[in-house]
């Protein structure tokens, strides 16, 4: 088994490397972000996570190395810890979703189809109702 690890450039050869190995391991995907993954910032750090998480697991995995296990543990940490700090954050005002109905900075709304409610459903709360 040879991965190159040396060069986050190459994601896609090491995961297509990981799933043929069928080795544990994230894939990060971002939704409706127009840049390229590769010019986006949020693709850029989307890919350094991955890769940092991939290459720990495959240190512990493949190279029973137990000190990347203790860096994967002090990550969680430190996740732990921004997540705490970003709920601190509620005092910054809340965005009205409704408001930005048509807005650029949301995507057109999707018209979709009601599923209508088979009635055994409807005349089953209607029993409970009465």
């Amino acid at each position: 088994m040879n991965f190159d690890f040396n060069d986050n450039s190459n994601r896609d050869e090491i995961l297509k490397a990981l799933r043929e190995e069928e080795l544990v391991h994230i894939e990060v995907n971002i939704e409706n972000d127009k840049p390229p993954r590769n010019k986006s910032p949020l693709g850029l750090l989307a890919d350094s996570f991955e890769y940092l998480v991939n290459r720990l697991l495959f240190d512990v995995l493949v190279n029973k190395n137990n000190l990347s296990g203790s860096y994967i543990s002090y990550l969680q940490m430190e996740l732990d810890k921004f997540i705490t700090l970003s709920s601190m954050l509620s005092d910054l005002p809340v965005i009205d979703i409704e408001l930005l109905n048509g807005s650029p900075l949301l995507p057109p709304k999707k018209h979709k189809k009601k599923t209508p409610i088979p009635k055994a459903f409807l005349d089953a709360f209607k029993e409970v109702e009465d």
